[in-house]
């Protein structure tokens, strides 16, 4: 079981940073998750998305871009592993 909380932020001109929307996300949990934990995420220009999250054992990221409306790549690590992988999206 875990609670968790997510705030999304509105970032205005002069950040350095360069993100145009950022998300941050915490939480405590117990069983296979059991601690605290947090992340945050945000879209830097060109329209590459970029997360980065500890979840009690281990420092994760993820990066994504959309080629097209319907098709995003991605690429991630997780406890130390590489993936990567496209999506395709249509509504029906």
């Amino acid at each position: 079981m875990y609670l968790a909380l997510s705030k999304s932020t509105p970032v205005t001109g002069g950040v350095p940073l360069l993100l145009d929307d950022m998300k941050v996300h915490g939480g405590v949990g117990t069983g296979g998750l059991s601690g605290a934990f947090f992340g945050i995420e945000g879209r830097i220009p060109m329209g590459l998305r970029v997360a980065a999250e500890y979840d009690t054992e281990d420092f994760n990221w993820a990066a994504s871009y959309s080629l097209i409306p319907s098709v995003k790549l991605k690429v991630s690590s997780m406890k130390g592993d590489i993936y990567y992988g496209a999506a395709f999206a249509s509504p029906f």
